[in-house]
């Protein structure tokens, strides 16, 4: 193998591993099987200590909670759901955490000058989880949670959050 092909191949592998360290938004959903999903048809957004508005939670800033709620709304209103203030069916309770995370992948042995290394990659994981408790029972009935790659630039997480939770309320009623 040449120096040139050497490189090139070197080059490839490096872009690979570095891109497998920027994962893309996992999404589970989990819920109660004994639940009756036609009985919901309105929902309102219940305050909690992790999304009031007021104070900065767990480096989540409140901003976010306010834009998963625009987001979650118009998602819910156009697969035929009612916001209801007054008496909704359910409510809709957010979760959000980051943690500090460090990917390292080894690639090869190598000889000489051409041998092989170690990549390290930090990143930030952001998870966010969406609960929907039956408002008379307070019972919780489903559960989403998506979990990615959090960056520094607000607008690119907002397109995170907004692709989140259109992957999460996409399964949202369970076949």
């Amino acid at each position: 193998m040449s120096v040139r092909s050497s490189c090139y191949f070197l080059f490839i592998l490096l872009t690979l591993t570095a891109l497998s360290g920027c994962s893309t938004i996992s999404v589970q959903t989990d819920y109660d099987q004994t639940a009756d999903f036609t009985k919901y048809r309105s929902f309102d957004f219940m305050q909690t200590g992790s999304t009031a508005q007021s104070s900065q939670v767990g480096g989540i800033s409140p901003f976010v909670f306010q834009r998963a709620q625009q987001t979650t709304e118009e998602f819910l209103v156009n697969k035929g759901y009612t916001k209801n203030t007054k008496n909704p069916d359910f409510l809709i309770v957010y979760h959000a955490g980051t943690q500090d995370k460090v990917n390292v992948n080894s690639w090869g042995y190598g000889y000489g000058r051409w041998g092989g290394g170690v990549d390290v990659y930090q990143y930030t994981q952001g998870t966010l989880i969406i609960d929907f408790v039956d408002n008379a029972t307070h019972d919780l009935f489903w559960r989403g949670s998506a979990t990615g790659t959090v960056s520094d630039s607000g607008s690119a997480n907002q397109n995170k959050i907004d692709s989140a939770i259109q992957k999460i309320l996409a399964k949202y009623p369970p076949n």
